[in-house]
């Protein structure tokens, strides 16, 4: 578990580093590859407490079947023989790709210590951990902007502090934000109903079965099935959820219409706050309560316990924490976009259990 009174001393270290670095001008004067390593990546790197004889290395080899001995830009060993890290640079010029990723997790593939790959053109650094099955995920788990950051980016960094770096730890992290990631997308999964009756797998029969005993059906048979398939699509769905807002909006009695990205925000709070063992045992403390100019996330239906607020206005997003005077704004209202909040969604939450 990671030490937060070191976390944050390591951010507040980090911070006062990157304020004291023209980063700006550092980029202007870049152009190639070598002073893309010599001006924006091995300075952080010593930001960060690394050695540059002692815990990293340029041009390691690695042993590529059918072509022996290629080299890796850059390899962290933190003193040791095999790398945990191994490093792709691309010039601060050029933009990160797909053939770049292939090339990088090509080289963690066939390095069996790696644990972790890192995509960067000096300026972007894209964070990628190891599957099981020994290759890299296909999106970062985290990303870096030298020139665009805000504080929880530098939590997330101050974990690769070279005195702080632990691999388990980080990977722990790098699963959760993988397990929103693939959220959005299960749902769709899960609703979207092929075309084809042949094509619906044991999920979706479920959803049909369950809808057909709502109705007050008694036997599930394959005629039913074929019946209801074609009635479940984008419409039908989208006027179901339209009329539960509708009846929430309703038993309110407040004339506030709560909003379906309102219900989204509320169950990705909610969602993260069920998966940390910290919380998880509370869930059932967890409510909401609309505003005519916010959102709220409650601890115990109370307004004075708020976890977390969210505002939706005509040109912007944005959510806000009691006792911080910062406000995160929001491009959509999505598992990516609030899942880096998730510490101080739960600490928040925390702070109102008792």
């Amino acid at each position: 578990m990671i030490d937060n009174r070191k976390l944050g001393q390591a951010v507040r270290a980090i911070t006062k580093s990157l304020n004291n670095w023209d980063i700006t001008k550092a980029i202007s004067v870049t152009n190639d590859e070598t002073q893309t390593r010599t001006n924006l990546i091995n300075p952080l790197f010593k930001i960060l407490g690394y050695d540059q004889y002692n815990d990293y290395t340029h041009e390691f080899s690695a042993d590529i079947e059918g072509s022996r001995s290629r080299k890796v830009d850059m390899a962290i060993t933190l003193g040791k023989k095999n790398p945990i890290i191994l490093v792709e640079c691309k010039k601060a010029t050029s933009g990160l790709t797909k053939t770049h990723f292939r090339q990088l997790n090509e080289y963690c593939m066939n390095t069996p210590s790696v644990k972790i790959g890192l995509l960067t053109n000096g300026i972007s650094f894209q964070f990628y951990a190891k599957t099981k099955s020994n290759v890299l995920e296909v999106n970062p788990f985290f990303t870096f902007k030298l020139d665009d950051y805000i504080g929880l980016d530098l939590e997330s960094l101050a974990l690769f502090q070279r005195q702080l770096i632990d691999t388990k730890i980080i990977l722990e992290k790098a699963e959760e934000t993988y397990f929103f990631d693939k959220f959005d997308d299960a749902l769709y999964q899960s609703l979207k109903m092929p075309n084809e009756t042949s094509q619906l797998n044991s999920n979706h029969k479920s959803f049909l079965e369950l809808i057909y005993r709502n109705m007050g059906g008694k036997r599930f048979t394959n005629d039913i099935l074929e019946r209801i398939h074609p009635l479940v699509n984008a419409i039908s769905l989208k006027s179901a959820i339209d009329r539960v807002i509708t009846d929430e909006n309703v038993n309110s009695n407040s004339g506030i219409i709560t909003t379906s990205e309102e219900i989204k925000f509320y169950n990705i709070v909610k969602t993260i706050l069920g998966l940390s063992s910290k919380t998880k045992k509370h869930l059932d403390r967890v409510s909401y309560r609309d505003y005519r100019n916010f959102f709220s996330v409650l601890v115990d239906e109370n307004q004075r316990k708020s976890v977390c607020q969210l505002k939706i206005e005509k040109t912007k997003k944005t959510v806000t924490f009691e006792g911080d005077s910062n406000k995160y704004e929001l491009n959509n209202i999505s598992v990516e976009e609030i899942t880096p909040y998730k510490n101080l969604i739960i600490d928040s939450f925390i702070t109102h259990l008792n």
